[in-house]
């Protein structure tokens, strides 16, 4: 016996070697194979029961596996497993895995039960490792590595295991209200008599003083007088509008040293929110334009391979046909080397008899001769 052991292989994910739970592909090349070839090739169903399940599915509506599942011949786990096997991913048995809690608390609940996936654990390098039951669903991928700003990594599980999982999650509480946001909350007031609002006054026009007349003597004419100027009297100072905007401080009341370092403190922490929400949105709308990328592109695809097999259909009907006839036409040869073959038969049995003919004719004429010759 060999001392050198055969290593298992290497896990995708990045996980350490042996790790409980975690089953690496046995080979990571297997991409663009059918599902059901790889059932077949781990040993999960038969050849025959496969091409059965191609069968019954596409009159059914059903893909191969659903109907391989739905009829008992492989369970959930293999399904899984070959999925797994398929996509070239590392292959997670919850129930043995050592889940992390800091990982699964990146995002809540409700979350992972819409994409039915939760992130289990940390890859050495730091990556996410996310657990999922469909490869092909990678909107909820995408929008997890948003959420948790992390590179992620998936691996394949069965659905029921991570259902369960996040039945288990705890619900997120509120977060616990911060001391600025105590300091921000405004207090109760004191029961007291109620505040009089400042009686409002329109101004008033001031009036100036009465307009005086001067006394202006009759003065004989040809008389020049000499009249001292009056000096008018002062006039008083209108008197100062009243002011129609009510002091802030009578309205609001004295104001703690601190409010303004509050209220710009709260403005600071609702703009950072705002800006981390339009950052989330962002990547958000970039994830939704990727996607659709990506599914227009798969459209293409499909439309090209439809194309292609539709293409692929008609040239294989055309090769049936040409079998067809080819088929006839050998047929039709093959019946007439058959009589030819009869007709040969019976002229060789003609030859033979004339060939005894000619041998009894043959020794009379010898006889004769030696009657002949004595």
């Amino acid at each position: 016996m060999s001392d050198t052991a055969i290593s298992p292989p290497p896990s995708v994910a990045g996980l350490a070697p042996g790790t409980p739970g975690i089953t690496p592909p046995s080979n990571p090349n297997r991409h663009g194979a059918f599902l059901t070839d790889v059932m077949v090739e781990l040993g999960f169903a038969s050849k025959e029961q496969v091409d059965e399940a191609v069968d019954a599915a596409r009159q059914l509506a059903k893909t191969p596996e659903r109907y391989l599942l739905e009829s008992g011949a492989i369970d959930e786990r293999q399904l899984s497993i070959a999925l797994a096997e398929r996509n070239g991913l590392d292959h997670v048995d919850l129930d043995h895995f050592e889940v992390d809690p800091e990982a699964t608390s990146l995002i809540d609940k409700p979350i992972a039960a819409r994409y039915s996936a939760l992130p289990i654990a940390f890859a050495p390098e730091g990556a996410l490792l996310v657990a999922i039951q469909d490869p092909c669903d990678m909107l909820g991928v995408s929008d997890i590595e948003v959420m948790t700003r992390n590179d992620v990594r998936t691996v394949i599980a069965m659905g029921a295991q991570i259902q369960a999982l996040i039945e288990r999650l705890p619900d997120r509480e509120p977060p616990p209200v911060t001391d600025r946001q105590q300091s921000a909350t405004p207090e109760a007031k004191p029961d007291g008599p109620p505040e009089v609002e400042p009686e409002v006054r329109q101004d008033v026009e001031p009036q100036g003083p009465p307009k005086v007349e001067p006394d202006v003597p009759n003065v004989e004419p040809g008389v020049v007088q000499e009249v001292e100027p009056e000096v008018p009297a002062e006039a008083p100072s209108p008197p100062p509008p009243l002011s129609t905007v009510p002091d802030p401080a009578v309205q609001q009341g004295p104001r703690e040293p601190g409010d303004d370092d509050v209220e710009l403190g709260e403005l600071s922490t609702a703009l950072g929110a705002l800006g981390d929400r339009m950052h989330e949105a962002g990547d958000l709308a970039k994830t939704a334009e990727r996607r659709i990328n990506e599914l227009e592109e798969f459209d293409a695809r499909a439309q090209k391979a439809a194309a292609a097999l539709d293409d692929e259909r008609a040239e294989f009907e055309q090769q049936l046909k040409a079998s067809a006839e080819r088929e006839q036409q050998l047929e039709a040869e093959l019946a007439s080397a058959r009589e030819r073959i009869e007709a040969l038969e019976r002229r060789q049995s003609e030859l033979a008899a004339a060939a005894g003919l000619a041998k009894a004719a043959t020794e009379q004429l010898a006889e004769l001769q030696r009657v002949l010759q004595s």
